[in-house]
């Protein structure tokens, strides 16, 4: 039997930020949601300041559905399983605008290739997320290490000032008014049968663009610049282990 939280609209919210979910959050700080009870703080916000990191690790659910008034994160929002989580779907129906990162909370809590932007990683199980109003991505967009996702399709984005880095074994990727991208663009899927979208070369202002299907070992961050904020700790480590350098 599965289990999801929905979140009403009418909810307070707390007034009083803090470092984990209690609040609709402050510039340059985070909100940490990995209890169920930490959504439910969150259901009053029609936008939150500050970066959202859903790292679910005791949330019991099998579905995350953030509230429907919200509407803005000024910073990034990041979801990530650490590779055990059973999340089946993410959904956030209202969300119109996400920001770039604003704390270094991120970095610390997950080792996705980038935390700043929307970031979807490390979920096992996760076979869907829907976003289907949102139109802007202040940063990048990663979609990184969730092998049960078959289908990426955000139909109002129209702008993602970072990069676009989406890997797995989806078999189509639709982002049909997307007009601007800012940064690289590097889409790498082991199906055979993804066909890269036809209008993704024309928007992007970067250098790197590399997109492509049946790839037997499809990596995140092929040729892309990302700057050490947007670094995650794990991937800070890494570089340094082999010399290599921090944008």
């Amino acid at each position: 039997m599965s289990s999801t939280i929905s979140l009403p609209t009418n909810s307070a919210a707390a007034s009083s930020p803090t470092s984990t979910a209690g609040s609709c959050g402050t510039t340059g700080g985070s909100i940490t949601i990995n209890r169920s009870d930490d959504l439910n703080t969150i259901a009053g916000c029609s936008t939150i300041f500050g970066d959202v990191i859903v790292t679910g690790s005791s949330l019991g659910l099998n579905s995350i559905e953030l509230p429907i008034a919200l509407e803005k994160i000024t910073g990034s929002l990041i979801f990530d399983g650490g590779n055990s989580v059973p999340i089946l779907s993410i959904s956030a129906a209202g969300l119109t605008s996400v920001g770039s990162a604003q704390s270094h909370a991120a970095p610390q809590l997950s080792d996705l290739i980038t935390t700043s932007g929307l970031a979807i990683g490390n979920f096992p199980l996760l076979g869907l997320f829907s976003f289907p109003s949102l139109a802007t991505i202040e940063s990048n967009f990663l979609v990184e290490n969730n092998p049960n996702i078959s289908s990426i399709e955000m139909p109002q984005l129209s702008n993602v000032a970072g990069n676009i880095d989406l890997t797995g074994n989806f078999e189509k990727v639709e982002l049909p008014v997307l007009s601007t991208i800012g940064g690289g663009v590097n889409i790498e899927s082991s199906s055979s049968s993804f066909q890269c979208p036809s209008n993704i070369r024309g928007a992007t202002k970067g250098s790197i663009f590399n997109c492509k299907g049946d790839v037997q070992h499809p990596a995140a961050g092929q040729g892309l610049q990302y700057s050490n904020r947007q670094l995650s700790s794990a991937i800070k480590k890494e570089l340094k282990r082999n010399h290599l350098p921090q944008i």
